[in-house]
């Protein structure tokens, strides 16, 4: 899952504890933050990698592939979350917000 912390609505670590309340799904976050201490942050809260605004294509895609080949094949797929209108279906890689599609 790639996390953008700069939500408009919520607050990005929040919605990274929650998911981690639920899911050992591996989660990179994205933000324009380039601060050690919210790294640090968010790292601590259970992201598996960080990525700092602006970054290249190349960089991100080769981070999404390390993050697969950690997981463990057969792995069991976790139940889908759900907070406030947002619904993360992990097994059938969709995301929604108020019952309508989020493009990622």
């Amino acid at each position: 899952m790639i996390l953008d912390l700069g939500l408009p609505d919520w607050d990005g670590v929040e919605v990274l504890r929650r998911i981690r309340s639920v899911s050992s799904t591996p989660v990179i976050v994205l933000s324009a933050r380039q601060q050690a201490d919210d790294k640090v942050e968010a790292l601590d809260e259970g992201a598996d990698d960080y990525v700092s605004k602006p970054f290249s294509m190349d960089e991100l895609m080769a981070r999404v592939r390390v993050a697969l080949r950690r997981m463990a094949p057969g792995g069991v797929v976790p139940e889908p979350f759900d907070h406030q209108g947002l619904h993360l279906d992990f097994g059938e890689f969709v995301a929604t917000r108020d019952a309508r599609p989020i493009h990622l």
